[in-house]
């Protein structure tokens, strides 16, 4: 039987290396068990409702909503209806944005392995633009003051998804080119006030992954890097050896000599990893263009390339990926569709109001971004692993930064799921529509339980997540998407 251990060896046996996996990286399973991992694929200024809709799951809403949903683009004010509303195997490729999950040539279908929830409500993450890191972490935000965890550091915090990779997380992103940023601290956090950043240019994160095993230069910028932690580390317990000072400022060299130790373990990691790396490693920026582009899905596809490979090459089993979150929506998009003559994101939805073009467009961008989002499932798909494959243990969950609309309420939180299914996730074709927020009372849930409910696919078995407090609804995660 081929696993994942004996696919990633068959491959540098061979000398296959990145035009095998079209620029991936993986490691061998540790002694601890199979990983579970979570990848939060995360779009700023909304995902419209209507972009996630099947056939199927319209006429669902349709039978019990005050009126039928047309040509809505936001109709969770219609919802009547005070229990889930469940439709199995919902045909979610012929939703807007969706199409990329159908079987297409050699790829396979995603359809069967992926689902969507409506009716998740986050007011305690607050609304409008952005919440900054309120999203993902179920609490109020503001720029400077995260109200607590993301969900990815909370996921990536527990010893059995950790395991022994050497970066708690991957978190990348992209921000509007004229940012000109490296680094993005509105969007995680690993606590209330301890932002988590994104790395938001390409060739920073490459070098922050993959320098032990790139270019000349690239590795001898890496073992400097190792050479600098060990002088800082040395410097810091002859310090240790004879501090006279307080209580309190020795505190502070242990807690940073233990990071130095830590930093030092993961170069160390890195390197004994080396085979692997080397054998699976994405093209880096000194081999394609897409690094140094001015567009930012450009600077994306090579983040999804990244991502992928981080999983993959064991780097990591939990990834952010934000595309223009936590503030920073304002993307560009230079000749989308030929319609858009550089429009940026906020005029895109300004101007969206009666113009159908720049509706199709706002939910094309979506079809896209889920496009390089099917493209990692199906990465994920093709390496065996404990009887299946990597996909399945692996929930891909992609969501808005904000809600619903560019100007949101936080009502409305549509979601898309993929894979997961050995993680006891009910990723089978499904649309859950859960009652709405005006209307459905105590039967209605929260993007927390949602959160709530990949703890327990962590095998955490926690009741409540993020700060709503007494505003929680219900505890515990969702029945209907997790068996």
């Amino acid at each position: 039987m081929v696993t994942r251990r004996h696919f990633l060896q068959s491959a540098a046996a061979l000398g296959l290396g990145a035009s095998l996996f079209g620029g991936l990286t993986r490691r061998a399973l540790g002694a601890d068990g199979t990983p579970c991992r979570f990848v939060f694929v995360v779009e700023g200024n909304c995902v419209e409702p209507a972009a996630l809709l099947s056939q199927a799951a319209r006429a669902a809403f349709d039978s019990s909503n005050v009126q039928p949903i047309g040509n809505q683009r936001w109709w969770y004010r219609d919802y009547q209806h005070t229990a889930p509303i469940v439709v199995p195997d919902s045909g979610l490729a012929s939703a807007r944005s969706l199409g990329p999950l159908a079987a297409n040539g050699e790829e396979s279908s995603l359809e069967d392995k992926s689902a969507v929830i409506y009716g998740l409500s986050n007011k305690i993450a607050g609304g409008g633009h952005y919440t900054f890191s309120g999203a993902l972490a179920c609490a109020r935000a503001s720029l400077h003051a995260p109200g607590g965890a993301t969900i990815d550091a909370f996921l990536s915090s527990l010893p059995q998804v950790r395991q022994s990779t050497p970066f708690d997380a991957v978190r990348l992103g992209v921000e509007p080119t004229s940012a000109n940023s490296r680094l993005n601290y509105v969007t995680c956090a690993y606590a209330a006030g301890r932002p988590a950043p994104l790395i938001v240019d390409p060739t920073t994160a490459y070098g922050n992954l993959f320098a032990s095993v790139g270019t000349p230069e690239q590795v001898g910028a890496f073992q400097r890097r190792g050479d600098l932690i060990d002088f800082g580390l040395t410097r810091t317990q002859k310090k240790l050896s004879c501090f006279v000072g307080g209580d309190d400022q020795r505190a502070k060299l242990i807690g940073y000599q233990t990071a130095l130790e830590e930093l030092l373990e993961r170069q160390a990691t890195l390197t004994a990893m080396s085979d692997v790396l080397t054998t699976v490693k994405p093209d880096g920026p000194e081999a394609i263009a897409l690094y140094q582009s001015t567009d930012p899905r450009d600077r994306l596809e090579a983040q999804f390339q990244m991502a992928r490979a981080a999983l993959i090459g064991g780097l990591t089993n939990v990834v952010v990926l934000g595309i223009g979150t936590g503030g920073p929506f304002d993307l560009e998009f230079p000749a989308y569709n030929g319609v858009l003559d550089g429009r940026r994101r906020h005029d895109l939805h300004h101007e969206s109001s009666g113009n159908a073009a720049f509706i199709d467009t706002i939910h094309d961008i979506s079809r896209d971004y889920i496009a390089l989002t099917a493209g990692l499932a199906r990465g994920l798909e093709a390496i065996p692993e404990a009887g299946g494959t990597m996909l399945d243990h692996t929930v891909i969950v992609y969501m808005g930064d904000n809600g619903e609309q560019h100007h949101s309420t936080a009502s409305e939180w549509p979601m898309l799921v993929i894979g997961g299914s050995a993680l006891g996730l009910q990723t089978n074709g499904q649309t859950i529509g859960y009652p709405g927020l005006t209307t459905g009372g105590s039967d209605h849930r929260q993007v927390s339980s949602f959160f709530t409910t990949l703890a327990h696919a962590a095998s955490e078995s926690i009741a409540r997540f993020g700060n709503e407090g007494t505003s929680l609804i219900a505890q515990g995660p969702l029945a209907e998407i997790l068996s």
